[in-house]
């Protein structure tokens, strides 16, 4: 921590002779500021644009690290980015999700209803904004150039996911000062702006907070420090900002420039006291090897109670009182915004206070050179005046109320029933799953149910209770609405039917567009939703992580709250298992679990119930994927999408199963093309061989073989393409439909 010194509000020959020989408070719009005596100094380096005074990057700042996403516990540091810059490249993680996460910012001690202090009603000040590259578009060393042009002072780092050819990074700007959260948006717009809109939206969350260091067995992360000034005082930057999603910045703090100070009642404009070179701070020492070892979260609620404790008469006080406690709290906040608000509402009662005068006083702490005024001393005069005020410090919170319910046998005997969406299949409240293999038809079948649930229409022979649909399809939401289209083209128009594109993450508590999505809900009031799929709509979520997965479960309840049935479009295990891919979590969670069994060799796709909290597991879902022509493309050729052709239950013909080797090598296919890039004969082959899915022989000539009948077999059959410069694709399943009509 910083050692304390306070000036006086006319400053003794001591003092002034302390101060004698400081640097003179440069410019904070990153022009040259000349050291006295040293007029050298831009000759060393003509194109820098600010002194080594006033770099943000050798200025101690406030940084929040949490070991994990939950974030049930914090630590804050006070170091400079400069001297973290090898210790960040140094972090290794056996995995990407157990490496600790980072933000340039103070939290305060409020946890979120989820128990999680990384939300953003718990920030308190930033110290620096972050932002996230994860389109590969951009290297780092061209966003470095970008910086540089700039002025901006920063340090990017590599993800863990990080190659050459696929770009992957964060970028660091830590600011001139502290500075209140509302400020944060629009320095991220001026950083978006800068950077050609390369950051993810996510980097407009004010909470947002990133992982940092690489993965055993991984590349060492790269770094790269890029001297400049704070982002918060190159204003000029505003004229280029651009919003999340790439378009000019238009919102947030319009009326006023970011460099303005959050106004604390009658508080008045910054005078000369606000930006104290950095220079003249003693640097924060280093804790350990470890990054950011830090000490843990400061104790607010002990303050808190400590300043109760001193009744209002005694701050009045200026010297024995007033200005020792506000000694103590800037060593402890390390100057931030959060001591000072403290201290300003402690101060307020007093008729002596004077906004102004506050904050040049909480400016002036902490250039001294001697004993630090730490917060010992503030436990100390509370001790004085209210000895028990320790007790009410350590006093339990209040509990929060129960939701534990006790049932007589008469209660559970008039219990009122379920209710359904869809009768025997989906109730309300429900978080359900409809899983199968890549191109298996699930994005096929569930809208197919959820148009008819719109329209109130029998379904499968299953009753319908009508109501609105919102169908969220961040991974193809052009390619469903193609899908609806073709429903419309079939039963008409339903407005309760919604597709809902824009989605890119749900799992973080502060994601707009989870937020997004409950208001949304909360006006809608539907009865159905998918999200489609699980994988798409929480990105980066680690499937097999069974902590991350009950985050999954609990958002998707929390998607219920106003009655709707949730349904969850997923992949299957590679084992064609009975359960969803991913942690146990998720299958016990369910209360109906939908799989799609692969496509038999007459192209029938049958439903599998594997739980059903509703009805029987024995229900038949029999369909086709067929397709239905939307009209006609800029070329003549006819535009066509997949429909469900559903088959009448319990009398759909079960044609034989594709035998195990067609079967594995179709999916491995399917898997293959996920890829950007076609896949060849030669990969797909490899992949089956290696895999040893298709079989499981020990001699690899036996497997080669075994994939050779297996892709003659497919072929065919209609299932596979196979072009001249040896190119292969799986054939979708509307055309093994339409050809076995047509030779019919």
């Amino acid at each position: 921590m910083q050692d304390q010194y306070v000036t006086s509000e006319s400053p003794t020959d001591s003092e002034a002779h302390r101060h004698e020989n400081a640097v003179p408070d440069g410019p904070r719009n990153g022009a040259l500021a000349l050291l006295h005596g040293r007029p050298d100094n831009a000759l060393e380096n003509p194109d820098r644009q600010v002194s080594e005074y006033h770099n943000p990057l050798d200025r101690a700042i406030v940084v929040t690290t949490f070991a994990d996403a939950e974030a049930r516990a914090a630590k804050r540091h006070h170091v400079t980015l400069r001297s973290q810059a090898a210790n960040i490249a140094a972090r290794r993680a056996s995995r990407k999700d157990r490496l600790p996460w980072l933000k340039l910012a103070a939290f305060g001690d409020r946890p979120s209803r989820k128990g999680s202090l990384r939300h953003n009603a718990n920030v308190i000040a930033i110290d620096g904004v972050e932002g996230d590259h994860d389109a590969g578009t951009l290297t780092p060393a061209e966003a470095a150039d970008r910086l540089r042009a700039a002025g901006i002072a920063a340090l990017i780092h590599t993800s863990p996911s990080h190659t050459p050819k696929s770009p992957r990074w964060r970028v660091l700007a830590p600011l001139s000062r502290s500075m209140s959260p509302e400020h944060r948006e629009r320095l991220v717009a001026r950083l978006q702006g800068v950077l050609g809109g390369a950051l993810q939206p996510e980097s407009f969350t004010l909470s947002q907070s990133f992982y940092y260091g690489g993965v055993d067995g991984g590349a060492v992360p790269e770094t790269i420090l890029i001297d400049g000034a704070g982002l918060d005082t190159l204003d000029g930057l505003d004229s280029g900002a651009l919003d999340k999603r790439g378009k000019p910045y238009a919102g947030g703090m319009t009326a006023e420039s970011p460099e303005t100070p959050a106004e604390h009642d009658d508080a008045a404009e910054v005078d000369e006291f606000w930006h104290v070179p950095a220079e003249l701070l003693r640097p924060a020492p280093d804790d350990d090897d470890d990054p950011f070892s830090g000490v843990d979260l400061i104790d607010r609620k002990k303050i808190v109670a400590a300043l109760a404790a001193i009744p209002e008469a005694a701050r009045d006080d200026r010297e024995g009182c007033w200005r020792p406690v506000g000694m103590a709290l800037h060593h402890e906040f390390g100057g931030s915004d959060e001591g000072f608000a403290l201290w300003n509402e402690w101060s307020a009662v007093s008729g002596k206070h004077d906004a102004r005068d506050q904050r040049r006083v909480w400016e002036s702490f902490g250039h001294g050179s001697g004993k630090a005024t730490g917060i010992a001393t503030l436990c100390r005069m509370a001790d004085q005046h209210d000895p028990a005020w320790r007790k009410q410090a350590k006093a339990p919170a209040p509990r929060a109320d129960s939701r534990l319910v006790e049932y007589t046998t008469e209660d559970c005997l008039n219990a009122p029933p379920r209710g359904y969406v869809i009768k025997n299949l989906f109730a309300p409240r429900d978080v359900a799953c409809i899983f199968g293999a890549p191109g298996g038809g699930k994005s096929t079948i569930a809208p197919y149910l959820g148009y008819h649930v719109a329209r109130g229409q029998a379904v499968f022979g299953l009753r319908t209770k009508p109501g609105p649909v919102l169908y969220v399809a961040p991974e193809d939401t052009h390619g469903m609405r193609r899908r609806v289209a073709a429903l419309v083209g079939q039963m008409g128009h339903e407005p309760d039917f919604r597709v809902i594109g824009g989605v890119s993450d749900l799992l973080d508590d502060d994601s707009p567009d989870l937020a997004a999505l409950l208001e949304l809900i909360d006006a809608r009031r539907p009865s159905l939703i998918f999200l489609d799929t699980l994988a798409m709509s929480f990105r980066e979520l680690e499937e097999n992580d069974a902590a991350a997965m009950n985050k999954v479960v609990a958002i998707a309840r929390s998607l219920t709250e106003h009655g709707a049935a949730v349904v969850l479009i997923h992949h299957g295990t590679k084992a064609e298992g009975s359960t969803p891919r991913g942690h146990s979590v998720l299958n016990g969670a369910l209360d109906v679990a939908v799989q799609l069994l692969p496509p038999d060799t007459d192209g029938i796709i049958r439903g599998k119930l594997s739980k059903n909290r509703n009805g029987p597991c024995d229900l038949d879902i029999p369909f086709r994927v067929a397709s239905e022509e939307l009209g006609r493309d800029e070329d003549g050729d006819p535009e066509t999408a997949a429909v469900a052709a559903p088959l009448a239950p319990g009398s759909a013909p079960r044609g034989k199963p594709m035998p195990r080797a067609q079967r594995e090598a179709l999916t491995i296919l399917q898997e293959l093309e996920a890829g950007e890039a076609p896949v060849t004969e030669e990969a797909w082959r490899d992949a089956c061989i290696d895999s040893r899915r298709v079989s499981q022989s020990e001699e690899r000539d036996s497997r080669k073989r075994t994939f050779n009948i297996a892709r003659n077999k497919l072929f065919d059959a209609g299932r596979i393409t196979i072009s001249d410069d040896g190119r292969v694709a799986v054939k979708p399943l509307q055309s093994w439909v339409d050809d076995e009509e047509d030779g019919q």
